[in-house]
């Protein structure tokens, strides 16, 4: 496998020529770092591709301290790496940091970069930064021998009747039914419901008159799949999906997703007008998010507000709101206003997307789906800089911080926000409220760059009851605080560990969490790849629980 894009790769839009300032080394270490950190240590990646952007002024394609001293001799990385595809040219022309082409591959090569998506490693520029002398033949055979162990390691040269086991994959082992249900599960499990005012989801099949399917996400195909995708062997769309639960559902788009074409918005208000429940599909899609593209605003593209509006003053039924998006959209109107009954949040749901929607809106599944970012007032955009890197606020310069973990202003829907079809109460116990200092420290040192191989300090035993009427599933999230003498720039709260149980309706399931010396320490000030214990009183919170650990 090849990591992708190391490192600190934020924006689209400029990313050939961006610098990502970092100042604070705790940015470095609790974001931007670990993910790529646990491929490398904990899952064994055998690839890394580094990114357009520089860090601090250096080009990650020749950034040393990026692809040496911590890739290859902080984390013992002993794979290839790869350029992101004509990275090493913008290194040159774009962020000016090398003087020529030549210079380009003795830059890259010293500093770990060996194999080259584009033109600037080809044998003429080898040969003549050879000719300088900045590099021998005996570098570039390490550079090649890192290439040729992969490709000895999936069995490039085997003899055919010792094959690795890939190398017998066909089309007879793809889109299978076990992948096709897959889809569908994935699709049903990862859909967020986050209004539903008076029950008014799941809908009943049985006492629907009418029903208008309105928007310009309402029969949508390849905009399901997000931005880089394979070939879907087929495309269920929303439209389909509900039409398998309701064959009569009438169909009007109303608008395009993002031109200003309003000249279909009043057949919509008229279907609206006529139809008992309306199910409006708004969203954005590739045209907005994808790469080499960024949004530069939250709000939905077009005149999507205006349909919205317009249908919600015609409609003379239910509205139930289903938001296609990749990231946050600012729809704070529709979340306040009474007419808008239902809200869901689908995302890119892939080939059954379709009918994963129908499933969750007509009940045949209960949702549980949780947000997997915060979705943001549209103001979000004015007061958080395009290209600012930091994720911790800053007073001074009015940054208010980035992400749930240390953003400080009002949110429309937090990180981990859900609803359900059915209710739930949630209670748990720690194994010990207290924990030795030394013991933690001791800990971690020892497992600093493999915190998977950490010990258990404490159990969380987490007990859910379901105290509805519909059996569901329940995703649990424990969030730690850190205390409150704590340095000013730790973390407001951090996801500790997370769980998804299915409950029958009247019963409970039991679930056990884990915290480890990782969960207790914060980000050094001054030290990359460097965490400390903090002493104090933690809070472990889940739901509307809370117990205080002890680290003393």
């Amino acid at each position: 496998s090849t990591q992708s894009t190391w490192a600190a790769y934020s924006l689209e839009k400029g990313r050939f020529n961006f610098d990502a300032v970092i100042h604070n080394p705790q940015d470095l270490t609790d974001t931007y770092l670990p993910a790529f950190q646990s491929c490398v240590m904990r899952s064994k990646a055998s690839g890394i591709m580094c990114s357009y952007n520089a860090i601090n002024g250096v080009p990650a394609c020749l950034n040393k301290w990026l692809l040496k001293d911590v890739l290859r001799d902080l984390w013992g990385f002993n794979g290839y790496t790869v350029s992101d595809c004509d990275a090493m040219t913008y290194a040159l022309k774009k962020h000016k940091y090398s003087k020529n082409a030549t210079d380009t591959v003795i830059r890259g090569i010293k500093a770990g970069m060996y194999l080259d998506c584009g033109s600037v490693y080809s044998k003429a520029n080898i040969e003549k930064a050879v000719e300088t002398n900045e590099l021998n033949w005996k570098k570039l055979d390490e550079v090649l021998e890192t290439s040729f162990t992969t490709l000895f390691r999936l069995g490039y040269w085997n003899p055919p009747n010792s094959l690795p086991k890939w190398a017998h994959l066909d089309n007879r082992h793809v889109n299978t039914p076990s992948h096709q249900r897959l889809a569908l599960e994935a699709a049903e499990q990862s859909i967020v419901l986050l209004k539903n005012e008076k029950k008014t989801l799941p809908l009943s099949v049985d006492k629907i008159k009418s029903l208008a399917v309105i928007g310009p996400s309402s029969n949508i195909t390849r905009a399901m799949q997000g931005n880089y995708y394979g070939g879907a062997p087929y495309l269920i769309t929303p439209l389909a999906g509900i039409r398998s639960y309701f064959e009569d559902a009438v169909h009007v788009k109303g608008c395009e997703a993002s031109t200003m074409n309003t000249s279909d918005i009043p057949k919509a208000q008229k279907l609206a007008s006529e139809s008992d429940i309306v199910i409006l599909f708004v969203g954005i899609s590739g045209h907005e998010e994808r790469e080499n593209h960024d949004r530069t605003t939250i709000d939905l593209p077009g005149v999507q507000n205006l349909l919205i509006e317009k249908v919600i003053q015609s409609a003379k039924g239910t509205i139930v709101l289903v938001l296609v998006s990749g990231s946050s959209v600012d729809i704070s109107a529709y979340d306040a206003n009474p007419r808008i009954s239902s809200i869901l949040w689908v995302g890119y749901p892939g080939q059954s997307g379709g009918q994963a929607i129908a499933n969750i809106i007509f009940g045949s599944v209960n949702p549980a789906g949780r947000l997997p970012f915060t979705f943001h007032y549209s103001n979000y955009t004015e007061i958080v800089d395009f290209g600012e890197m930091a994720m911790r606020r800053n007073i001074s310069t009015g940054h208010p911080g980035r992400t749930y973990r240390f953003f400080h202003g009002p949110v429309l829907y937090p990180f981990g926000f859900g609803l359900s079809y059915t209710t739930f109460q949630t209670s748990f116990e720690v194994s010990t409220s207290k924990i030795p200092k030394t013991d933690a420290q001791n800990d971690l040192k020892n497992t600093l760059l493999l915190p998977h191989t950490s010990k258990t300090l404490v159990d969380l035993k987490i007990t859910v009851w379901n105290t509805g009427n519909r059996d569901g599933d329940f995703v649990i999230l424990a969030f730690i605080k850190p205390p409150k003498k704590a340095r000013s720039n730790a973390p407001i709260r951090s996801l500790a560990g997370f769980d998804r149980v299915h409950v029958k309706s009247g019963q409970k399931s039991t679930s056990t969490i884990s915290l480890n010396s990782h969960n207790f320490a914060l980000a050094h000030p001054t030290l990359v790849n460097t965490k400390e214990i903090f002493d104090g009183h933690w809070t472990v919170v889940i739901e509307n629980n809370k117990h205080t650990i002890v680290v003393e």
